[in-house]
């Protein structure tokens, strides 16, 4: 079948990018006891610089590292308004990403982005002929060096 309204171009390529990224079934996979063979296994003092808590230094370098002409996330936010506001914002900051490194920070709210279509041209009619964007929340895209 060949759609050529721009309206169903947009509403397909919209469902199959949400049937892509969109809430998938939880799944019940596991690995067996025997899944990781000692020679495999992070030595003690590997893992427990992996396991420390991100440093507000650590995060400034991350967030003061980013480039900053980027389209701002979902939210709003910009990696400038991160950076020209480090001092009021980084200390709930740095308490949202030791909280996700830990496991204790309900991601729901924040893991899920905005899918648009752009139209290259005037009246496009070809799925080439659109660009898809996805705003995510800047927190998802900041990820410090630790």
């Amino acid at each position: 079948m060949t759609i050529t309204d721009q309206s169903e171009i947009w509403e397909a390529i919209y469902t199959y990018y949400r049937k892509l990224f969109g809430v998938q079934p939880e799944t019940k996979v596991t690995l067996g006891e025997g899944a990781w063979a000692e020679h495999g296994k992070l030595d003690s003092h590997d893992n427990a610089s992996l396991l420390k808590p991100i440093t507000e230094e650590e995060l400034k370098e991350t967030i003061f590292g980013m480039k900053e002409d980027t389209a701002p996330g979902f939210d709003g936010f910009t990696v400038t308004f991160y950076k020209r506001f480090w001092h009021t914002i980084k200390g709930d900051l740095l308490e949202m990403m030791n909280d996700f490194f830990l496991g204790q920070l309900d991601i729901a709210r924040l893991n899920y982005g905005v899918i648009t279509l752009v139209s290259k041209v005037t009246d496009a009619k070809d799925v080439k002929q659109f660009r898809p964007i996805c705003l995510l929340n800047m927190s998802f895209k900041i990820s410090p060096n630790c």
